[in-house]
């Protein structure tokens, strides 16, 4: 039986979701939707948005034909880039590359990959350097270099590696987050790591003694900018960020899968209603964006599937995409236009989906602006003299070309200076440790910036355009 093409659902889930909040929020309608691939089953990793405004994806491929041009014979990584309408601009392709778990567009317009080998690539794709350094994911860092997760596995344990890289890839350190010379210990970790904003890396996982199941407990490691480490109790999260108060938003692909929002204290915890949950993002107004799939009746068919919760877990929309056969959405990035791309998996050809190869191609949606989501808005503040200060803060030139200059009101001078990107990638963060001080946004792409300065309960956010 044919299954909804394009179904857009509004859930309530408790009594206090109000109809009032749901009006405000939706989910943007699909700009465009491709297929990519071959007569062979694909493989999507990951995708992201490039600084111009286009989009990097990453997969897996043994095919020649179709859409892999000019591809040598046998399994390989899969890099192409593509225009912001979808159009293939250029690939590349990687032999004997290990199996790399994500791609990230670096500061300056070109991406690194993991892998058997740690490679950069400049805007091209072409390579600019390469480290004998094996990795399964990475993430450039705030203070402009690199960091590495690998895993070294023996009998049942596994140990699992940080390694600090600086800005030309040389080693800064490397640091066992889990993981010792004991057989009998089993450790599972998180499929990606992340920075915060204190340049510290984290990585959610778990260990348990083999023969001792019951022993199972989970933690999130907090590696700080020295290497030096902390664990503390904490779900072992599919999928996680840090929303802009310091709390873990993350999902848990259990029986049911769920989103949880903690730290040391649960705050919610509420289920999706998917089979298996992909990725998450946070928009401006802490909302958070899940994809993934969710099967339709008992016929092993599944569509692909994206919900938004509001800040307090509640589910404000959820859509399903997808044809006759089985779409999976696996990863989902924030676009330059506030909108969202969804990278996944299809093997139909009608409905929401066209173009398909044969098999399985790799699947990419573009969904147009969000227009419901906005800045969280200003903390209320009571004291007059709060409101003065506040309000008192200037930043200048605005556009600049690289330089900005804040002037900070009398006791500011402790203030944190926060930097993002318009898609929420977090850029820089400091301390203003003057009332007058200067920020750079040198190296940057042209566009917009968003400077947060903040003290203890008052903030204030500016609006920054790099030309």
């Amino acid at each position: 039986m044919a299954r909804p093409l394009t179904l857009l659902l509004t859930l309530l889930l408790g009594m206090a979701a109000s109809s009032t909040l749901l009006a405000q929020h939706y989910f943007p309608p699909v700009e465009w939707s491709r297929c990519y691939g071959s007569s062979e089953n694909e493989e999507a990793i990951d995708i992201q948005t490039t600084t111009d405004g286009g989009f990097l994806v990453l997969g897996k491929s043994a095919a020649t034909d179709g859409d892999l041009i000019n591809a040598p014979f046998g399994s390989k990584t899969w890099l192409f880039r593509l225009n912001a309408d979808g159009d293939l601009v250029w690939q590349r392709y990687f032999l004997n590359g290990g199996a790399p778990g994500n791609l990230v567009v670096t500061n300056d317009g070109g991406c690194i990959l993991g892998g058997r080998q740690f490679t950069k690539l400049d805007a091209n794709g072409s390579i600019e350097w390469q480290k004998p350094y094996p990795s399964k994911y990475v993430l450039q860092t705030l203070d402009g270099g690199y960091a590495l997760q690998s895993t070294n596995t023996f009998y049942q344990n596994s140990l699992v590696i940080i390694t600090k890289l600086n800005e030309v890839g040389d080693m800064v350190w490397s640091a066992n987050v889990a993981g010792t010379d004991s057989f009998w210990r089993s450790y599972q970790v998180n499929t990606r790591f992340i920075e915060a904003a204190d340049s510290s890396i984290l990585v959610s996982g778990g260990e348990r003694e083999v023969e001792i199941p019951e022993s199972y407990f989970t933690w999130m490691a907090k590696i700080r900018p020295d290497g030096t480490q902390t664990k503390k109790n904490m779900y072992r999260f599919a999928e996680f960020r840090v929303d802009p108060v310091g709390k873990y938003i993350g999902t848990v692909n259990s029986i049911t899968p769920r989103l949880i929002r903690c730290d040391s204290t649960l705050f919610w915890n509420n289920p999706i209603h998917f089979t298996v949950t992909g990725d998450l993002e946070l928009n401006m107004d802490a909302t958070t964006v899940v994809c993934g799939w969710k099967a339709a009746g008992h016929d092993s068919l599944s569509n692909g599937t994206i919900t938004k919760r509001h800040k307090d877990g509640d589910s404000l929309v959820a859509v399903m995409h997808g044809g006759s056969r089985n779409d999976k959405f696996t990863r989902i990035a924030l676009t330059l236009d506030t909108g969202y791309i969804a990278l996944g998996l299809t093997n139909s050809n009608d409905g929401d989906v066209t173009g398909n190869h044969g098999k399985f191609d790799i699947w990419v949606v573009k969904f147009r602006q969000d227009t419901s989501v906005h800045p969280l808005p200003p903390p209320v503040i009571t004291s007059v003299n709060e409101v003065a200060a506040i309000d008192n803060i200037t930043v200048y030139p605005n556009p600049t070309q690289g330089q900005v200059h804040i002037n900070l009101p009398a006791g500011y001078h402790d203030a944190t200076l926060t930097v993002r990107n318009i898609t929420g990638q977090l850029l820089q963060t400091r301390t203003a440790g003057d009332r007058h001080t200067t920020l750079s946004l040198a190296g940057q792409p042209q566009g917009i910036y968003f400077l947060e300065v903040k003290k203890n309960a008052q903030r204030k956010t500016f609006r920054i355009v790099l030309n």
